[in-house]
């Protein structure tokens, strides 16, 4: 099963699985695909992080990517989180208004954590790409430090969602952000970007290794962001928040 009007011709769904990632890495060589489990036992986050779902309630996905050549890693970084973004508002637009990006890999609404996001690539000149998002769906309560920082898309809809027919779009929104990048279409790629931090021309503070700097947000787009004097590779930088 394909994802219809999309390069994604390989869908696999898993009841359980480990994780993901550990999916699509471990799949043959193959065309794009698709990596979608009902639970994952050992869900992975960003930096080590774990990542937990609901069994049978959230969604849980890998889309492989191969054959497309080089892609800019932080370029990447920002037109996965905008394609999510497009697929959240397109589906429950009366969240559009409270949607954020938090870099470098979440999504928030009304500061609680709705989607989470995890890009690997293979080895040095293999150019595949496994791209991981988990999405919390319909699920209704959270368990430990999750119930005051995560929300979902059923708890602030009312809605609950067919796990399947999100997965399509998604799959549909990556694909169309991949192959802006491949273009070079990223204007619209920095709009979209920059409206959904929401920082442009507020006070921040970023987090560059060990080192934090503090300024107004001159300017951001696909590839730096501009902290009072200073411009700030979005490569080396691991977060970027409003300053309280």
């Amino acid at each position: 099963m394909g994802t219809p009007g999309t390069r994604f011709v390989h869908w696999e769904h898993h009841t359980e699985c480990d994780s993901t990632q550990a999916l699509s890495q471990s799949a043959p060589a193959g065309p794009w695909g698709v990596f979608w489990a009902d639970h994952q036992t050992d869900g992975r986050g960003r930096q080590g992080r774990s990542w937990s779902d609901i069994r049978g309630r959230d969604l849980a996905a890998t889309f492989r990517v191969t054959g497309i050549g080089p892609l800019d890693a932080v370029q990447l970084a920002v037109a996965i989180p905008v394609a999510a973004a497009r697929t959240v508002v397109r589906v429950a637009p009366e969240l559009d208004a409270a949607l954020r990006i938090k870099w470098p890999n979440d999504l928030v609404v009304s500061g609680r954590k709705l989607c989470g996001i995890l890009i690997d690539v293979d080895g040095q000149g293999s150019h595949v790409y496994h791209i991981g998002l988990g999405l919390n769906v319909n699920s209704e309560e959270f368990a430990g430090e999750l119930r005051s920082s995560a929300t979902s898309l059923r708890l602030h809809t009312g809605r609950a969602f067919d796990r399947a027919s999100l997965l399509a779009e998604l799959a549909a929104a990556v694909d169309d952000g991949i192959g802006q990048l491949e273009r070079g279409d990223l204007a619209g790629l920095e709009q979209e970007f920059r409206a959904r931090i929401g920082l442009v021309g507020g006070s921040v503070r970023a987090r560059v290794g060990t080192r934090e700097v503090e300024g107004v947000l001159h300017r951001l787009d696909t590839r730096c962001a501009v902290v009072g004097a200073e411009e700030l590779s979005l490569a080396h930088l691991s977060a970027l928040r409003a300053c309280p």
